[in-house]
């Protein structure tokens, strides 16, 4: 591994992202409303760290992000107690991001939850708080529709694991 540009803060229990060439670090630590991001380059090296001047409502940490046809999405989380609110934000192309908005709430609070976006929904997979998998569709302006619980996985998946999907 090559070090390249180092995060305006040591950050911890937040989330990361990325879309269009840019990488998106969110939250964590106290928990922390925080938001960075970075261009990458052609040759993978990264550029300077920015702070976001649209910062998320509140703070978050042990939540994940999650990004789908140009919108950002916080999806639960912890502050004080696991929450079920998810946060969406238009990316720009410049990399900076729009006001932050409210989506869809999770039928409960999640922490350490992993999300996934594909063919048009949002996936929560499980995390500390339920062992369910939550799907919502993704409107046209990033807001969701009515989050659906499917059937549960076979094991509670509470604190880290990971997840991706392209389509």
């Amino acid at each position: 591994l090559i070090t390249t540009t180092a995060t305006p803060a040591q950050m911890s229990d937040g989330a990361s992202a990325t879309a269009n060439g840019y990488i998106y670090i969110l939250g964590g630590n106290t928990p922390s409303t925080t938001f960075y991001y970075a261009k990458v380059s052609g040759n993978g090296s990264v550029g300077s760290c920015i702070a976001s001047t649209n910062s998320m409502h509140s703070g978050k940490t042990r939540f994940t992000a999650v990004t789908y046809n140009g919108y950002l999405y916080a999806v639960g989380g912890y502050s004080g107690g696991y929450l079920a609110t998810v946060y969406y934000s238009r990316l720009n192309s410049d990399g900076s991001n729009g006001t932050w908005q409210t989506a869809t709430n999770l039928p409960t609070g999640l922490g350490w939850v992993r999300a996934v976006a594909a063919n048009g929904y949002l996936y929560a997979l499980g995390g500390a708080g339920s062992d369910a998998t939550f799907y919502a569709k993704i409107n046209a302006d990033g807001s969701l529709g009515a989050l659906v619980s499917t059937t549960n996985k076979p094991i509670a998946s509470a604190y880290s694991f990971g997840a991706t999907a392209t389509n």
